[in-house]
């Protein structure tokens, strides 16, 4: 049996972008949608939209320069739920009819 000599303390310092997702004020609708997802951000600050699936699969992405509003066309995807991250820090759930 061994014993334990040294016990070691280590504090963790949380890093997160929590002050920068509360600048992004995002409405998006419908949620649930059958074709047409609008997210919304009144500052202009949408660069970037990525669409994952479930099983992790990139099935949408794009840039743009400090959208308002950003227009997906999700009519061609699977029932399902999806995860859509806007400025590679902002993730939302959207549910496809």
């Amino acid at each position: 049996m061994r014993s334990l000599t040294n016990v070691y303390s280590h504090q963790v310092t949380k890093v997160s972008v929590a002050d920068y997702n509360q600048e992004m004020d995002l409405k998006y609708y419908p949620n649930p949608t059958r074709s047409v997802l609008t997210i919304e951000n009144p500052a202009g600050n949408i660069n970037s939209i990525k669409v994952v699936s479930m099983l992790g699969r990139v099935l949408f992405t794009n840039e743009y320069n400090n959208a308002e509003a950003v227009q997906l066309d999700m009519s061609s995807f699977s029932k399902g739920t999806y995860f859509v991250t806007i400025n590679e820090s902002k993730v939302i759930k959207i549910l496809k009819d």
